[in-house]
């Protein structure tokens, strides 16, 4: 099953986990430090071209939107991913079966797979954003050019999200309700 791809899996968790590195970075830095530091490296000018063809107007959030967007749509492949790459290793195959047509599910073996791959995930993203808060100039440089395939990926729904919340609120961003 190509949804059982174990490199597809490994993708898929070291993308989002590296890409919430990035995330956390680029909060920690603050937006003019980081732009100081993109700046002085000629290879990460990639996200400005984006974020202007998003919008000129909002450039950092237009970056932190896409950085964590695209960090939600690689968390989700991965958990499918590595769902299925469990479900179809021993002993982990008992999660489901097909009888009568129908698809069982065996509530124990499924918790089993969810609770590995969470435990999978947490520490991986753990680690990394261990780095990525120890040394953030030093990740930001390392990983910020790397993520630009994965960001380009999503740009299309990057754009119609930006595009859409621009439409829907008169500034472009929701605000919190006033308190009454």
């Amino acid at each position: 099953m190509p949804l059982a791809n174990p490199l597809l899996v490994l993708i898929f968790l070291l993308g989002s986990t590296v890409l919430s590195g990035v995330y956390n970075t680029l909060q920690r830095l603050g937006q003019l430090e980081a732009e100081e530091l993109f700046h002085k490296r000629s290879q990460t000018s990639f996200f400005h071209i984006l974020s202007k063809i998003f919008s000129k107007d909002k450039q950092w959030q237009n970056l932190l939107f896409s950085v964590n967007f695209t960090k939600g749509v690689f968390q989700l492949c991965y958990a499918i991913t590595v769902f299925f790459l469990f479900a179809y290793q021993e002993p982990f195959h008992k999660a489901m079966s097909v009888e009568a047509g129908q698809l069982q599910w065996d509530p124990f073996w499924v918790t089993v797979i969810l609770a590995i791959s969470i435990i999978i995930y947490v520490l991986t993203d753990f680690l990394i954003n261990l780095l990525a808060v120890s040394k953030p100039k030093f990740y930001l440089s390392i990983f910020f050019p790397t993520i630009s395939p994965l960001i380009l990926l999503c740009s299309p729904f990057i754009f119609f999200f930006i595009k859409t919340l621009k439409f829907l609120t008169p500034d472009g961003e929701t605000k919190p309700p006033s308190p009454t």
